[in-house]
Formats: structure tokens, sequence, C-alpha cells
């Protein structure tokens, strides 16, 4: 939570949870996307992509969502520009619904993408990675731990547009895997094996 001080962010302003079920969904995309970066040790924007990918059963390999996700952390490849967090949800928003049948449904993407930019840099006040980053990038477990939070909290806000604009994907949601969690060990192991084999 100090991390989320350095950044003006209060813990009732991060994670609200007044609109049940909606709320609870969007919760357990937080916490999943959260814990893939704490245990998984996915970057921001692959964790987010991965528990799009997974939750809403796309059907990109781990190695896909890697190669796409890859460039996007730390601000665009290390370059201190948009939040990887942030660019990760924008690619899930564009996985989910994007399409190339027609201009209406990537126009709809576009303003779900710019409502979601809009609801980050109100939250945070910003969505340059430097500038998030400012107060704890000299303090490696502050930086991780804020990291996380915005992390869980892209997922959480971009799930949140997706579910209210168009309720029917509700139908397409996997909730086993929303609800799995698991520790650090078992997560590496994982992904290693995902890795390896895919």
């Amino acid at each position: 939570m100090a991390a989320f001080k350095a950044i003006g962010v209060k813990k009732e302003d991060r994670v609200k949870r007044d609109d049940a079920p909606l709320g609870d969904l969007s919760e357990l995309f937080r916490q999943k996307a959260e814990n893939l970066y704490r245990h998984h040790r996915w970057y921001c924007s692959e964790a987010v992509l991965l528990t799009f990918n997974k939750a809403f059963r796309c059907g990109l390999s781990d190695e896909m969502v890697v190669g796409l996700a890859s460039g996007l952390p730390e601000g665009l490849g290390g370059s201190g520009c948009l939040c990887g967090a942030l660019s990760g949800a924008t690619v899930a928003l564009g996985l989910v619904r994007g399409t190339v049948k027609g201009l209406r449904s990537r126009k709809e993407v576009r303003t779900a993408t710019a409502a979601l930019h809009e609801g980050f840099k109100e939250r945070f006040g910003a969505t340059c990675c430097r500038v998030l980053t400012r107060k704890v990038r000299h303090d490696p477990q502050r930086h991780f731990d804020q990291c996380a939070g915005l992390t869980g909290t892209a997922a959480q806000m971009a799930a949140r547009i997706l579910l209210e604009r168009w309720p029917e994907l509700d139908g397409r949601l996997d909730r086993a895997f929303l609800m799995q969690h698991e520790g650090a060990v078992a997560g590496r192991i994982k992904k290693a094996a995902a890795l390896i084999f895919s």
C-alpha cells in the first residue's frame, strides 16, 4: 500500500466493489493479473494479456502472449513511456473485442480504449511509467509492489469496461481460471513448463 501512497492513490480508490456481480468479476481479474505478476514473474503487460486471453478463452498460447506483450513493459521497452499494464490492457481489449469485420466494432474498441486510458489517468494522475514510478524507482520492493498493483488495477478497469459494454461476454468467461491462485514456486514451475513445452 505504501507504493500506492507514493503516487497519491488511496486503497479505497484502488478497488471499488460497488456493483456486484460486475464488481466481483472485475475484482477477480484484478486478483488474477496481480497474482500472475507477483508469483509467476510475468511482466505487467504479459500478466494482463494472459489473464484476458485465458479468462475469455481467446486461444493464444502463453508463448504468443509473451511474444505480443514482451516489448510493452517498463513504458514501452524500458523507455518509461506508456505504462506496460495499461498498454497490456489495451491489447487485451482488442484481443477480446477487436475484429476486422467492419469499422463499427473497431471504433467501439477504440472508444473503450479511450475510456480505459482516461479512467487510468484519472485514478493515478498519469499514464507514463516514468511518472508513475518516479518516487519508487530506487527501491526495488516498493517499485515491484506498485507495479503489481497497477497491473491488477489495469486488468480490473479493462474487465469492467468490457463487461459493462458487452454483457454477453460474461458467457465466455472461464471463472475457474480466474479463481485459481498459486504461490510463487508453483507459478514459476508452470511458467517454465509452458514455455519449454509449447
